[in-house]
């Protein structure tokens, strides 16, 4: 007795080869560049502000490196965008770099995350520093700047989603919320007791870092071709971390430069260096003392938010790039 089979269609090469397709699709230099640039300019600048001087050979050359793997990247990326016959997927897609709006949101991932992670370590230390709470205890004030975020996040959910507010009229939103409660946080009062009105001041900054963050996320779909959702998603937290870098570098200088310019007139380089070293040698110090060091640390802190509201008054940039009339 016979049988008979139907005729199937020959197998793909994706069935046949998968891995020579994967091979050939995965965009490795593009990859490796976009590695080799965020390592050099990342450590850069976490150590131009510790322990070698910004104008010494190894930073320099970090940076000067860094452009080029920069400019090698963008060249390769254009280069394999203009040879679709090579099937190579490329790390940036160059419709996304001519792309105006998702531009602007990049760079708005790129300054949001300044204020950012500056709020997450400098408002922890200076709860710490300033206020001598325990690391328990500074982690429970930080919840005012922390959880806010999220319910900011909420907030642009609801207006995008019910009310059909624009998104960039969210995101102006969320960056003036941040501008306010940065400067307001630069006012806190350099006492050792804890002034609870700061407190407010930081639920103002998380709210609009919330707000701005969740609007860029979710306009970035919106704004690209179906085919480069992915590569454009996966951009956002690249650009995030890469933006949280100079933001803590420059909060970093501010701090130890306010310390080493202050702090040498009343107390000695040996003290001056342990506080540098670390902030729990201030309890090493005399009671009198220690009052007028935590001070200047308070007013470093000032600095540091001040810096803050730098970075997110630069996010207007990113709203003018995004800025459609329809």
């Amino acid at each position: 007795m016979l049988t008979c089979y139907p005729n199937f269609p020959p197998p793909l090469e994706a069935e046949k080869r998968p891995y020579k397709v994967f091979f050939r699709q995965v965009d490795f230099l593009g990859a490796f560049l976009v590695l080799a640039f965020s390592v050099f300019i990342i450590a850069a600048l976490q150590e131009g502000s510790l322990d070698y001087a910004w104008l010494s050979a190894l930073i320099i050359s970090f940076i000067v490196v860094s452009c080029v793997v920069l400019l090698a990247l963008f060249a390769w990326e254009w280069f394999i965008s203009q040879h679709s016959d090579w099937k190579t997927q490329p790390m940036l897609p160059w419709a996304l770099v001519q792309n105006r709006i998702f531009l602007g949101v990049a760079l708005g991932f790129l300054l949001t995350s300044a204020p950012l992670t500056i709020c997450v370590i400098e408002l922890s230390q200076r709860y710490q520093t300033l206020n001598e709470s325990s690391p328990l205890g500074a982690g429970v004030k930080l919840l005012a700047y922390a959880l806010s975020q999220p319910v900011g996040s909420f907030i642009c959910s609801t207006l995008s989603g019910r009310l059909k507010v624009p998104f960039v009229y969210i995101l102006l939103s969320g960056i003036v919320l941040q501008i306010a409660g940065m400067f307001l946080l630069s006012t806190t009062p350099t006492t050792v007791h804890v002034w609870t009105g700061q407190f407010g001041y930081a639920v103002l900054a998380g709210l609009g870092v919330g707000i701005a963050v969740a609007a860029m996320y979710n306009m970035v779909p919106l704004v690209v071709e179906k085919d480069d959702q992915s590569i454009a998603l996966g951009t956002g937290p690249q650009s995030r971390m890469l933006g949280g870098a100079p933001g803590v570098t420059v909060a970093t200088t501010i701090l130890n430069e306010h310390l080493q310019s202050v702090l040498g007139s009343f107390i000695s380089q040996e003290q001056l260096n342990a506080v540098l070293e670390t902030p729990q040698a201030i309890s090493l110090l005399g009671p009198g003392v220690q009052v007028q060091v935590r001070r200047v640390f308070a007013a470093a802190y000032n600095l540091q938010m001040k810096a803050a509201g730098g970075f997110s008054a630069a996010q207007i940039l990113a709203v003018l790039l995004v800025w459609k009339r329809r």
